[in-house]
């Protein structure tokens, strides 16, 4: 049910920052009395809410935070839905015919404005009362009309313009007086009224930028607030519905490098007093309450929460968080230094800077310095610059001019770099080049040191892409000497820039200079020394030369956490390589004691821990890799930040040795492994895979299972998760028949329902409550119907499991499975083929699962039409599934030759049926009988002729032994022998010489459509398709009969044609479609022929038939000139056919086809459409020849 699928190749993200930032780590957690609760000692994470693939945004919210309404864009169309918070259930608002925009309730959240699209294309403003569906324009269609807001209960705002003019006006609706007031005009945008009617507040373009703006709505005046102490330009703002706090995204930087900060960048979510802003009098910091990374905007606000629309999972969403944003507001200073220290990323290390900046006054060039050099580091240039900006002017009134200076080259440095992003890749434009030559002359204006110039000669060379004229500016540098630490930072940045890919051992020389300058901070230090560490082992492949050069390394970094750092490696190193165990046991005493010595620097601590584990797994010394992880668990207080990152490397670690015991048939082991796990970290995978293999017959674990469960209970180890445990148990033991395993999923569904999740991997419970949820809506499915609210819910768990994987490549695999399976089982193939995608991007932990997905996944590409890319996936299953041994590869072989057959690969596909039809034993009855179809098929494209018509006659040898299987719920298309036959027929008419036997093979066709007339819906076809193949062989059949000389069986076999063709006229209505007219037309071209055969054949038909489809084509409302001679073709042939076959009296023939021949559109053709009108003049030639 769950397809949890295990990796058992572990991975290390380390991501260390530069200057006053550290490393990042993927890591884990211990057995220590819980003083804190170390899973929730963190920033708060993002609540996701919405699920993709669609983006879902602009959310609002009702008071109560029961029901949030938001914009879903799919295909560029947006529609409101409505979600119930409370549970998963979302719904289109249905009261809306036509798409909209801009939802936002009314305090008591009973009416929803909305911009509307459904009367004027250019949008609407419109209210819903939600309670009866009712949908009240306020605007028409003269004007376009966005961006509604709610001043008070009575007043709508909005903003309108006439589509010719840019300018916007600022409506105030009266909505019980049905009147509008101007209140502003201008180039606005994103306005917002305070609860208490007091402000309306807006963004103002003007030719200096963009600002917010506002209007006094008690005074009657309008107000421009003292702007941000950011960088960047202010979005979209909300205010908090119980004060007078305002919300707001703010786009701090370039980050698409278009060179303009707009609404296209990332965004921040920020807070600010009302009052505290509008009476300051310089730009004011506000509270950063989410990180760059999450790109969030659109704040929505209750009075508990903060909604947000952000874009960092992969779609745009929208995700909850308390007001207070993402800092937890009870952190002191001290611990939002242990956060900063113990942050993941450089954007979390802003938010904690600004944080430590607006709670606690942290002001001054050094905290300035600290946010330039993380804004670098995530190539942030524009926000750099900003702050590069007030470091220079604040350096300056301080008197130092040298760091002024300093600062003002690289703010000069920085705007050529954020340039060089508009320039197209490998390009250097003459633009570009005179940008820097200017910044030369201003920086050659600079009282700089010599490094410094030199320094900023090299940037500017290697952004014109000259690397031997930076290298050669570089080498004019002193670097053993004292330095700026930036200009170090700065320096040695750019020597990797240009290095590391084509010279790394040159970087090994240098990083030295920086991991033992004195003047740099430790965590800076330790940062370049972990580099060099990385570096080396690249570069040194040799144990012995490594742990030589450690010690000449050692010996120059003295008596310092480096040295330490640098023994570290060195004995892990030793450790791998050892073999004998005493001198494993001597190595890894020395190394914990040393570990031991800095276990209370937490940086000291996590850089050793990272790279001895590292060396270890890669040296395959599981055990040591293991008791290290232990290790820096244990020695890691539990009530420090850190332990929620080392717990998550423990779990990690010891979650990989359980796989890894699986993948070499260690189930027992594994499943020990497993329990550990669980009473360290309350792991949820770990929990799954505890109790599946518990459960396995084989493993006779289940006495054990049942004991350990109340053992973890009564050392409180499992808490919450009892209940995951529970319904875990209930559906993989099942239930004896369908009605009780609908019981047991109900049950199952409500435990996990009513549990409050603890430990690590919340994914899971995520995944089991979408795995249940497919499985009843397998069970719903009847014929083409299932139930949409299951399929709901089940897409939307995974999703979230998706979202709470946080990188766990293992339930990532899962999810991306599951979702690939349940969007085909209900038809959504391209989204189904998207997903087998994205799990295509991760490993498969066995070639069995391999191959299973990879035949999923051809499968949907096959139903999207991507024959091509279904045979490369086939093929790629076919080759997984021949590496497991005792695994029959018949069916993957037979989908191989299947989608190469589809894809034109034809010699592929003859090959692999070839392959296939070798082996009587494993494919017979139904299976071969298809199989051979499909190799004549593949044999006739490639000419091969004689061998097509060999195995076409084969089939149709022994599908007279083959039982038909008729439509039922479970099958919607019925197999029956029969079409087999048809095809085959089909295939060998094209095969032959001979015309009788060609009509032989089209006359046995005839006959089975004819016989399946009024079933087409089994064959998977409607009638009128059956019709027309009908009458099609039919005629195909008369011509080849006329060409072998059997004129009154061809005559019969155009009989034929006609009823199927007249069948068709009564099935579609269409009395002048191309069947009935090519049937009439080849019918009586056939009986002027061959007039004895065809004089006495239902002549009222016949004449009927021709009647009633020349009317319908003269009745046309519009009359091509090739639908006129097409009339005029026809009543030429009937007049002809009644003359000539049928003997009719009267005038002479010549004269009544002069009479047809007379009709105003006929003649018309002369000029209108001349070469089609010769064609009738030689008709009635032939004609009259005839006669």
């Amino acid at each position: 049910m769950i397809r949890l699928f295990p990796c058992d190749i572990l991975r290390f993200l380390v991501v260390w920052s530069a200057l006053f930032l550290l490393q990042t780590v993927f890591t884990t957690q211990p057995v220590q009395a819980e003083a804190v609760n170390w899973r929730e000692n963190r920033l708060t994470p993002l609540t996701r809410l919405t699920v993709g693939p669609w983006d879902n945004f602009e959310g609002t919210v009702s008071p109560e935070d029961t029901a949030l309404f938001y914009v879903r864009q799919s295909n560029q169309v947006p529609k409101i839905y409505r979600r119930e918070l409370l549970r998963t259930d979302e719904k289109l608002l249905s009261s809306l015919d036509g798409d909209a925009k801009d939802p936002v309730l009314d305090g008591e959240g009973g009416r929803l404005a909305i911009t509307f699209f459904g009367r004027d294309a250019q949008g609407d403003v419109c209210v819903v009362t939600l309670a009866d569906g009712s949908l009240d324009c306020l605007t028409t269609s003269e004007t376009v009309d966005e961006a509604p807001f709610w001043i008070d209960d009575d007043h709508l705002g909005f903003l309108s313009r006439v589509a010719t003019e840019p300018v916007w006006q600022l409506i105030s609706y009266d909505l019980t007086a049905r009147s509008s007031t101007v209140l502003y005009r201008g180039m606005i945008s994103a306005p917002v009224a305070s609860p208490d009617m007091h402000f309306i507040f807006f963004n103002e373009a003007e030719a200096s930028g963009v600002s917010i703006h506002g209007l006094d709505l008690i005074k009657g005046t309008t107000l421009i607030p003292p702007p941000f102490d950011l960088p960047g330009i202010t979005g979209f703002m909300a205010f908090f519905r119980g004060g007078r706090d305002l919300y707001f995204n703010h786009y701090l930087n370039d980050t698409n490098g278009d060179q303009v900060i707009d609404g296209s960048d990332h965004s921040v979510a920020y807070r600010i007093s009302v009052d505290q802003w509008l009476s300051a009098t310089d730009p004011i910091l506000p509270e950063q309450l989410t990180a760059v990374d999450t790109n969030c905007k659109f704040p929505a606000v209750t009075s508990s929460n903060l909604y947000l629309t952000c874009a960092f999972g992969g779609s745009l969403d929208i995700y909850r968080l308390p007001l207070t944003g993402a800092v937890p507001p009870e952190w002191i200073e001290s611990q939002l230094w242990e956060a900063h220290e113990a942050a993941r990323s450089y954007e979390e290390r802003l938010l904690i800077l600004n944080t430590l900046r607006y709670r606690h006054g942290l002001g001054g060039t050094e905290m300035l310095e600290r946010i330039l050099s993380n804004h670098l580091e995530i190539g942030e240039l524009s926000a750099a610059s900003f702050y590069g900006e007030q470091l220079s002017t604040w350096y300056k009134e301080q008197g130092n001019e040298d760091l002024a200076n300093f600062h003002q080259v690289l703010n000069l440095i920085l705007k050529v770099r954020s340039a060089k992003r508009k320039v197209p890749v490998g390009l250097v434009t003459a633009r570009f080049e005179h940008q820097v030559a200017e910044t030369r002359q201003k920086i050659s204006g600079v009282q700089g040191r010599v490094n410094l110039i030199a320094l900023a000669e090299a940037y500017l060379a290697e952004e014109l892409d000259d690397h031997a004229g930076a290298q050669a500016a570089l080498k004019k540098m002193d670097l053993v000497g004292a330095m700026l630490p930036m200009e170090r930072y700065l320096t040695i940045e750019l020597y990797r820039r240009i290095l590391d890919g084509d010279a790394p051992a040159q970087l090994l020389e240098l990083y030295p200079l920086v991991f033992n300058a004195p003047e740099m901070s430790l965590a800076t230090r330790l940062y370049y020394a972990f580099l060099y560490l990385e570096n080396l082992e690249r570069v040194e492949v040799d144990p012995a030369k490594r742990i030589a050069k450690l010690g000449g390394q050692i010996e120059r970094a003295g008596d310092s956490p480096i040295a330490d750092l640098l023994r570290s490696e060195g004995l892990s190193v030793q450790l791998g390589q050892a073999e004998d165990q005493k001198e494993q046991t001597i190595i890894f005493k020395e190394l914990s004691i040393l570990l031991k010595a800095n276990q209370d620097n937490l940086l000291v601590r996590r850089a050793m821990h990272t790279r001895a584990i590292r060396i270890l797994g890669e040296a395959g010394r599981f055990q040591f890799m293991e008791l290290l992880s232990r290790h820096w668990l244990m020695t890691t207080p539990m009530v420090q930040m850190e332990f929620y990152h080392v717990a998550r490397q423990y779990a990690l670690i010891t979650m990989g040795k359980g796989y890894g015991l699986l993948a070499e048939g260690e189930p027992a082991k594994a499943y020990a492994t497993f329990y550990s796990a669980i009473r360290q970290t309350n792991d949820l995978e770990a929990h799954y895979q505890f109790v599946r293999l518990g459960l396995d017959p084989s493993l006779e674990k289940r006495e054990n299972l049942d004991k350990s469960y109340p053992l973890l209970e009564q050392e409180g180890l499992i808490g919450g998760n009892r209940n995951y445990v529970a319904a875990l148990r209930l559906v993989i033991e099942g239930g004896a028949d369908s009605k009780e395993q609908d019981a047991i999923f109900d049950k199952a569904l409500d435990l996990l329902g009513n549990m409050d999740m603890e430990g690590l991997n919340p994914g899971m419970w995520h995944l089991l409550m979408g795995a249940i949820n497919h499985r009843k809506l397998r069970d719903s499915v009847s014929g083409y119907r299932y139930d949409k609210e299951l399929f709901q819910k089940a897409h939307y768990h995974f999703m979230m499991a998706y979202d709470q994987a946080r990188g766990n490549e293992r339930i990532l695999a899962s999810v991306w499975d599951n979702l690939g399976r349940l969007h085909f089982e209900v038809r959504n193939y391209a989204l189904s083929a998207t997903f087998f995608e994205q799990r295509m991007h991760l490993q498969f932990s066995d070639p069995g699962t391999e191959g299973a997905t990879r035949w999923a996944y051809a499968r949907s590409l096959f139903f999207i039409n991507d024959m091509t890319g279904a045979q490369v996936q086939a093929e790629a299953a076919l080759a997984a599934a021949r590496l497991v041994e005792g695994t029959d590869p018949t069916p993957f072989l037979e989908k191989a030759a299947f989608h190469a057959m589809q894809a034109g690969a034809y010699a592929s596909a003859a090959k692999r049926y070839e392959e296939l039809l070798n082996d009587p034993e494993h494919l017979t009855g139904v299976n071969r009988a298809k199989a051979l179809l499909a190799y004549g098929f593949s044999l006739k494209q490639l000419g091969e002729i004689g061998k097509a018509r060999g195995v076409l006659t084969a089939l149709l040898e022994i599908t007279a032994d083959l039982r038909g299987e008729p439509v039922n719920a479970e099958r919607l298309i019925g197999f029956f022998p029969e079409r087999l036959e048809v095809l085959a027929n089909g295939f060998l008419a094209g095969l032959v010489e001979d015309p009788k036997e060609q009509a032989a093979y089209r006359l046995q066709r005839v006959a089975y459509w004819e016989q399946m007339a009024g079933r087409a819906s089994e064959l998977a076809m409607d009638e009128s398709g059956l019709l027309s193949a009908l009458a099609k062989d039919a005629q195909l059949s008369a011509i080849g009969l006329e060409k072998a000389g059997e004129i009154e069986q061809s005559a019969e076999a155009m009989d034929r044609s006609l009823a199927a063709a007249l069948a068709l006229v009564k099935e579609t209505g269409d009395p002048n479609g191309p069947v009935i007219f090519r049937v009439l037309v080849n019918y009586l071209s056939m009986g002027l022929t061959h007039p004895e055969a065809y004089a006495q054949r239902n002549p009222a038909r016949l004449g009927q038939a021709c009647s009633e489809t020349v009317q319908a084509l003269k009745g046309l409302p519009y009359r091509p000139a090739v639908r006129v001679a097409q009339q005029a073709k026809l009543e030429l042939l009937w007049t002809a056919y009644q003359d000539i076959v049928l003997g009719m009296e009267g005038d002479p023939l010549k004269t009544r086809l002069e009479r047809v021949m007379d009709e105003l559109k006929i003649k018309g053709l002369q000029s209108t459409a001349p070469s089609l009108y010769h064609e009738i003049i030689e008709l009635v030639a032939g004609l009259l020849l005839g006669a």
